[in-house]
């Protein structure tokens, strides 16, 4: 039996300078493509088979060949793909029916003759090929009623205007109008015989590709119909939220057969509908596609052997970790599951009587190619456990198996295939690496070839509509840009670079609001790398707060303060390093520092707020007055009783930067001007007293800013 392996490659970049149309394809359909192609292959080059009943070697026929998978996800995909090529392809599939874009116009139309005050029906059935209209043409109808139903904008725009559009829609209305009426007295199968007369839908889906696939899907939504109402429930609406219910439980219909099994087609099925049959030639597609392991990786396992197992929570630290148990039920239950799949591969590769070829999509095959070859040299016939066990696809199976083959290097590499410990076998294995270009149907690949020969050669491209299109969306500049960068809220901080271009000095950590939480660093990395500025300035403010204001702190008090709260867990022992008691207790020597200890005053530490103020004091350009809300933390304020004095603690590196203390001053001013402004007005707000005093604290240089 010949075997091969049949790999689409889907880096681009390393293996085709040419951009293509099949650049986005998704996998699926690529490897649907790669199939098709395969399977015109073998049917032109007469491949041989053997033919049992009469006893000798004839050529395949789209009958011998059978595509097997482990589900029909991808059988829509399938089914495009051989329609493409003219193949005769079968499947037997329960899916696809609604998403059939003749029959969604149709329910979209019926949907519109029930009741035309529907926008997303009417603008589906307005655009499609029935009637017509561009997107142009929808935004024009749209404009001339921006506000209620699209109908009632489309009845508006046939009565003040008399271009093109307006005798359009003045059609598609005589048309509808004779629908409802014709729905009301006739039967459901009548309305849907004399749509499809009126509009001859049903003539131009048979001049598509698939046309006959197409025009059964249109015949059997009008058997669909017709056996809908010799039940006892009837009527266009009743037919209407019966499709709609089973859409909305996720229910659907097999697209219409033009053809039968038993006829010569090319079938799929999948591997477990194979057991017990065989076949001449087998394709196996899937075989990059992952494990389902949904059952594996949920929070709370259950095994008949080891019974329940749950991960652990820890409630303190917020935290949750797996237990033993959940380890060891994990364990089984992936070993269990990898058995399976290796049961149901075995079932797929023991189908074929004459060739089998097995198909996989990979994102970069030297990537994939390196996997395999690490256990090249395994001299063992069944592979290393660890092998079989980190296999997340049959991919990862079969390419460790073939790397061993004789033939495989011969065919992927260049050099090193005799050194291949391989193990003695009289299969013969193909391997064959394509791109996505010779996956593309001849057409495509024609037309993107001619387009590429022109660009190599500096040709003139024409410009389509399309192209043209795409310019002008390119060149349109938005009007509304300013008020982009407005939000309905933002921090202090945020606002405050808005204004002024910000250094790596600058202690930014008002902006977590935006950032996200500092989280604490792993302790590996806390004996390997320094604390980072912003951890040092958070580490600070975490002192500032924690230190008691009964009396003036001392030196040995603030030594104390940090062994207690490392041992709390408040700090880390790095952290605690970091922090300087002397820049501490420097600013309580201060005459501000000294007034916290003042009677008459309430001091308060950390002090959230939220003040709204108007979009434009934030950007002057902007063209609304629409409010923005400003969130903010003062790190200290004193209270009195007909006026407050705000605080706010900085760890800028002020010495190793600047050469001169009135210069870092004037410089230190100029950068938090604007948040002490917001503060100020904040605060006034709020407290209703005037801020007399606002102050800036610099630990690094020990000085105190009045702003």
């Amino acid at each position: 039996m010949e075997t091969e392996l049949l790999i689409v490659d889907r880096d681009q970049e390393e293996k085709s300078e040419q951009v293509s149309a099949a650049d986005e394809m998704k996998k699926d359909q690529l490897e649907a493509r790669a199939i098709a192609c395969r399977v015109e292959e073998l049917v032109q080059s007469r491949f041989q088979i053997f033919d049992k009943s009469s006893r000798q070697f004839r050529p395949v026929e789209y009958r011998d060949i059978v595509i097997l998978s482990r589900s029909m996800t991808s059988a829509t995909d399938m089914e495009e793909a051989m329609r493409e090529r003219d193949i005769p392809f079968y499947v037997s599939s329960q899916t696809g029916y609604f998403e059939a874009i003749e029959v969604a116009i149709m329910i979209s139309l019926l949907k519109l003759v029930d009741n035309p005050y529907q926008d997303i029906p009417l603008a589906s059935v307005l655009r499609s090929p029935i009637f017509g209209l561009t997107e142009e043409e929808l935004a024009q109808i749209r404009l001339q009623k921006k506000q209620g139903y699209f109908f009632a904008g489309l009845q508006e725009y046939v009565q003040e205007n008399g271009d093109a559009l307006s005798e359009k829609l003045s059609e598609f209305l005589t048309m509808l109008k004779k629908w409802r009426d014709l729905s009301i007295r006739e039967s459901l199968t009548a309305l849907i015989s004399q749509i499809y007369e009126d509009t001859q839908f049903y003539e131009f889906v048979g001049g598509l590709s698939g046309g006959k696939t197409r025009q059964a899907n249109l015949r059997a939504l009008y058997e669909r119909a017709g056996q809908y109402e010799k039940t006892a429930f009837r009527g266009l609406f009743r037919f209407i939220r019966f499709i709609e219910r089973l859409e909305l439980r996720g229910e659907d219909l097999g697209t219409a057969k033009t053809l039968g099994e038993k006829e010569d087609v090319v079938r799929m099925m999948t591997i477990h509908a194979s057991k017990g049959l065989e076949f001449p030639v087998v394709i196996l597609t899937g075989l990059n596609r992952k494990f389902n392991r949904r059952d594996i990786t949920a929070k709370t396992l259950l095994d008949k052997d080891f019974g329940f197992a749950a991960s652990y929570t820890n409630t303190e630290k917020r935290i949750t970790y797996p237990t033993i148990m959940q380890r060891a039920v994990k364990a089984k239950k992936t070993r269990e599951m990898l058995a399976e799949e290796m049961r149901v591969l075995y079932v797929a590769l023991t189908r074929a009587e004459e060739k089998l070829i097995l198909v996989g999509t990979v994102p970069k095959w030297e990537e994939t190619l390196a996997h395999f070859l690490a256990v090249k040299d395994t001299e063992e016939t069944l592979l290393p456990a660890s092998t079989r066990l980190s296999a997340s696809t049959y991919l990862d199976w079969v390419g460790c198996a073939f790397v061993r083959h004789p033939d495989f290097l011969r065919q992927t590499v260049s050099s090193g295939s005799e050194t291949v410990s391989s193990l003695p076998t009289a299969m013969k294995l193909k391997v064959a690496v394509l791109t996505q270009e010779m996956v593309m149907p001849a057409t495509e690949k024609a037309e993107s070839d001619n387009f590429m020969k022109e660009v190599q050669g500096f040709q003139a491209v024409p410009i389509g509509k399309d192209t043209a299109e795409i310019a002008k969306i390119l060149k349109f500049v938005y009007p509304h840009e300013t008020e982009t960068g407005i939000y309905s809220k933002q921090s202090v901080t945020e606002l405050k670079r808005q204004f002024q271009i910000q250094d790596s000095f600058s202690d930014d950590r008002f902006v977590q609001t935006l950032k996200g939480a500092s989280l604490e660093r792993p302790k590996f990395l806390q004996a390997e790398k320094k604390l980072t500025s912003t951890e040092i300035g958070t580490a600070m403010h975490t002192v500032m707060q924690a230190i008691p204001l009964d009396a003036p702190p001392t030196k040995e008090s603030l030594i104390q303060l940090l062994a207690k709260m490392v041992d709390e867990e408040k700090l880390t022992e790095i952290e605690k390093q970091a922090i300087q008691v002397e820049q501490i207790q420097a600013f309580f020597d201060t005459k501000l520092g000294q007034a916290l200890f003042d009677p008459t005053s309430q001091i308060k530490r950390e002090v959230p707020f939220v003040y709204q103020i108007p979009a434009r004091e934030i950007n002057p350009g902007a063209k609304t007055d629409s409010p923005v809300l400003v969130q903010g933390v003062v790190d200290l304020i004193l209270v009195y009783a007909d006026h407050v004095i705000l605080v706010d603690y900085k760890t800028d590196r002020i010495r190793e930067k600047y050469s001169s203390r009135e210069s870092a001053m004037m410089e230190m001013k100029k950068r938090y001007e604007v948040q002490l402004k917001l503060y100020r007005q904040a605060l006034e707000s709020i407290l209703e007293k005037p801020v007399t005093g606002a102050y800036l604290y610099f630990f690094d240089s020990q000085d105190l800013l009045e702003l």
